[in-house]
């Protein structure tokens, strides 16, 4: 028996307070009226106890079985959206009768719990679940699927548990009544949770309390007792100081893993490079003891995967093809902890070719660790077998098992950044190429989203003339990304971000039409990053007859769209573009379009336009055609259109606030000189002072908003454009209508 009424009392303060940060008196309590609900029937309670977490708390103690059935189902999807409230009001109650329901109500508890203990909770939260797991686990013991249940629960939640010392000392006295019990069931509980209770402790816990438990156990008898503490070695080994790790946790490794049960012994190996990988990445592990311990099990296991590797794996018996599995899985740990040590020639060859035979034999799961592992290996190798990582790379872009490739697309960015070089150049595009080109989703996003990364690092050693072939696989990517617009985003900022890597033919024939056709059939989101995109591949151009052709083809199908959408877009391309052209090339490209949407007969476009001139000033200031734009927007109909362009000339005009290409309008953020205000000041002498765009005739103040148009659609719908019924709106119709 594991006591613990503090923890798990109904109703208690301490009950209630460790689920939340605190909760109401009147929380738990029922609402309405008491004699009404006497009068109802069960099925209006039960219908009733939907709507309220106080009544489900109510049939969770009292109710029926039927009842609490229905309650937990309810309780499951109020924790996706309420969690902190249910588990305030629900917790405490459930933890403490839940031992007492039938088995079906027990393993919906279950089912509620797993989804909490996945979760990051509160160390109370997870006492309290841990203790009810104990009170279940005991009255489960002949149900074998709800006992592994609430096991599987109980291992989630002790690592979240801050226990004080009488709690951890009846913890303990429990587990030590699972360990010398008949039953092989309760003696693998007990090896199974010293591992998970481990990694919550200090420590000097850990090797006092902990170890000594865990070494008399690996002398049972049963194999799944040995194999479960195997496991929890990985924990208690990677928690001791290394003293204690070689002196008396090390040599209990040996005889595991020399162990005659080939389960046992697969166990002891992950456990091995857990240990090595955890302690070499913390620092606390010496070369010595790498090299001396590590070392000699590694290269033992070497031999015999590079032996076994060449072998049909269909034929091998399970034993062999276990072992060749977890050792193709735990290869990245065990090279990285003896990268180092790899001093021998010889030995850096056999890793090398064992890796190969693992990465190249006929048994998908094997490829598939082999291809996860890559970049470790390849990094713990050296650019000395760059080429061989690099045939594997190639190799396994091709592989006919999806997760290996999606492996393969993970890690290719990390892989290339080790091992790319003149050699090994055309090798990881071709597997990059493949990976663009998958048939499957997964595989082709994945490598997208490091594609300008990947393409930066190949570039190193290449041209850019190497990447004409690229423009055949980004029109098939968007192609394939029709109807997703997440992966048509991706795309376009993957774009933006190796524009400079692509040669101009490229940009001009295949990137700029693909960026159009996306912005023209997708979401907002996608066609503001596909304009954003298309400015920067103007840029790229270094002839300006290529420049204003792309452009020319812009303000035709775009700045003179019929339809509004297109026009604003275009407006955010312009905007784009001011944050990268220079003042004269951007005049003569893009000014004269842009500002002539002032004249715009929809509101969103004068509106948009308004909203952009502080980034249209710096470059546009002192052209006649931006004093004639802002006139024009003075003498607006639409009242958001002029209170944009208030702010805007108090802003930026009176205040001489620069204006920088991102657009901020924070006067905190951007920095004022006397000279940038001269020279703004001197750009608008004759548009007048923004003061008296405002009269004292209706009661404004020179800062009081105006109030927005109803009815305005957003600025990206691709709908018709806003019908306003100004009837009843402020007499502020124009600034000539005020003057």
């Amino acid at each position: 028996e594991f006591p613990h009424e503090a923890a798990g009392a109904q109703g208690s303060p301490q009950a209630r307070q460790a689920c939340g940060m605190g909760v109401e008196e009147d929380l738990l309590q029922p609402e309405g009226d008491e004699g009404r609900r006497g009068d109802a029937t069960e099925d209006e309670l039960r219908d009733d106890a939907l709507y309220s977490v106080a009544r489900m708390t109510e049939l969770l103690k009292s109710g029926s079985d039927a009842q609490r059935l229905m309650m937990l189902l309810e309780i499951q999807q109020l924790l996706e959206h309420c969690a902190q409230h249910t588990l305030r009001a629900v917790l405490p109650v459930v933890t403490e009768n839940c031992h007492s329901w039938s088995g079906e109500a027990r393993s919906a508890v279950a089912q509620t719990f797993m989804k909490v203990a996945n979760s990051s909770m509160l160390p109370e939260v997870a006492k309290m679940i841990s203790v009810c797991a104990f009170r279940v686990i005991k009255a489960s013991a002949g149900a074998q699927e709800l006992f592994e249940q609430w096991v599987d629960i109980l291992v989630a939640v002790l690592p979240s548990v801050d226990w004080t010392d009488d709690e951890l000392a009846r913890v303990l006295a429990l587990i030590d009544a699972h360990s010398v019990r008949v039953a092989d069931v309760s003696r693998k509980l007990a090896a199974r949770v010293l591992g998970a209770i481990s990694t919550g402790l200090a420590p000097e816990e850990v090797a006092g309390k902990i170890l000594t438990r865990a070494l008399v156990l690996s002398e049972d008898s049963n194999i799944e007792v040995r194999g479960m503490l195997a496991e929890s070695f990985a924990f208690i080994g990677a928690r001791v100081d290394e003293q204690l790790l070689e002196e008396r946790v090390w040599p209990c490794l040996d005889r595991l893993i020399a162990d005659k049960n080939a389960r046992i012994h697969a166990a002891t190996l992950r456990t091995i490079a857990y240990i090595s990988n955890a302690r070499k990445e913390a620092g606390s592990v010496t070369s010595k003891f790498l090299r001396d311990r590590l070392m000699p099990i590694f290269l033992t296991h070497v031999a015999m995967a590079k032996e076994r590797a060449i072998c049909d794996q269909r034929l091998v018996d399970d034993d062999q093809y276990l072992l060749l599995e977890i050792f193709a899985e735990c290869f990245g740990a065990m090279v990285f902890a003896c990268g180092p040590n790899l001093e021998s020639e010889n030995d850096r060859k056999a890793v090398c070719k064992c890796f190969l035979e693992l990465g190249t034999c006929n048994a998908p799961v094997i490829r598939r660790h082999c291809s996860y592992n890559l970049p470790g290996v390849a990094k713990a190798l050296g650019s000395k077998y760059a080429g061989e990582m690099a045939s594997l790379a190639e190799f396994l872009a091709h592989d006919p098992d999806v997760e290996t490739r999606f492996n393969l697309a993970a890690g290719l960015c990390a892989t290339t950044k080790e091992i790319v070089s003149k050699a090994t150049h055309d090798r990881l595009l071709a597997a990059m190429t493949s990976c663009l080109g998958d048939r499957n989703a997964l595989v082709r996003t994945s490598t997208l989203c490091c594609f300008a990364e990947l393409l930066r690092a190949l570039s190193l050693h290449t041209p850019h003339s190497a990447y004409k072939k690229l423009g055949t696989q980004l029109k098939s990517l968007s192609e394939s990304a029709e109807g997703n617009w997440r992966t048509q985003e991706v795309l376009a900022q993957q774009i933006e971000s190796a524009v400079d890597l692509l040669p101009p033919v490229t940009i001009q024939a295949v990137v700029v039409p693909l960026l159009l056709r996306m912005a023209e059939d997708s979401t907002a989101r996608v066609r503001k990053a596909c304009m954003k995109c298309v400015s920067l591949c103007v840029l790229q151009f270094s002839l300006t007859s290529q420049r204003e052709e792309i452009v020319s083809r812009l303000k035709q199908e775009w700045a003179e769209s019929l339809v509004f959408w297109m026009r604003i877009s275009f407006l955010d391309a312009a905007c784009s573009a001011a944050s990268c052209f220079g003042t004269p090339a951007f005049r003569q490209l893009w000014a004269e379009p842009t500002l002539r949407l002032a004249h715009d007969s929809v509101p969103n476009v004068r509106l948009r336009l308004a909203r952009s001139l502080h980034i249209l000033l710096p470059l546009c200031g002192e052209m006649n055609s931006f004093a004639d734009a802002v006139k024009t927007l003075e003498h607006d109909e639409d009242m958001d259109v002029l209170r944009e362009l208030l702010d805007f000339k108090e802003k930026y005009l009176v205040e001489g606030v620069p204006p920088g290409p991102e657009g901020l309008t924070d006067l905190d953020e951007v920095p004022s000189t006397p000279r940038r205000r001269k020279t703004l000041r001197a750009a608008f002498n004759t548009l007048g002072s923004p003061r008296r765009f405002v009269t004292e005739k209706i009661g404004l103040s020179p800062r009081a908003p105006l109030r927005p148009s109803p009815l305005r659609p957003q600025d990206d719908d691709v709908g018709d454009a806003k019908k306003v019924d100004r009837k009843g709106l402020l007499l502020l119709r124009s600034p000539r209508n005020i003057e």
